[in-house]
Formats: C-alpha cells, sequence, structure tokens
C-alpha cells in the first residue's frame, strides 16, 4: 500500500478526518480505504 494512503487511514482513525500526506482533504478515498483496511 502506498505511503500516502496509510497516512490517509492513519490520519481518518487518529483524528476523524481524512487528510491525505500533502495537507489535501479527500473524505470518500479515504473512508473507502479505511473501509477496507477494518
Amino acid at each position: 500500500m502506498p505511503i500516502h494512503l496509510r497516512m490517509c487511514v492513519k490520519s481518518r482513525i487518529s483524528g476523524g478526518k481524512s487528510v491525505m500526506k500533502d495537507g489535501s482533504i479527500d473524505a470518500e478515498a479515504c473512508f473507502l480505504i479505511t473501509e477496507e483496511m477494518l
């Protein structure tokens, strides 16, 4: 899994908000990634 996706998932799990590594917010993508991880 690419690093930016891991960062995205960590950000969502820890902060409840979908934040990409570069600081942009992509709620839908992060939500789908997090759902797959869980």
